[in-house]
């Protein structure tokens, strides 16, 4: 998943949407090596 820097949005509430979606996948989804393969929340 990204987010494009240069992305617009409709209305304040598409953005918080997507700033929320963003943070999900970033704390729950993500793989990081130095974590050995486990994402943020596992490690």
């Amino acid at each position: 998943m990204s987010i494009s820097v240069s992305k617009e949005f409709g209305s304040i509430t598409d953005f918080k949407q997507a700033l929320a979606k963003y943070i999900k996948y970033y704390n729950h989804e993500r793989i990081k090596e130095e974590s050995k393969g486990m994402n943020p929340i596992l490690y």
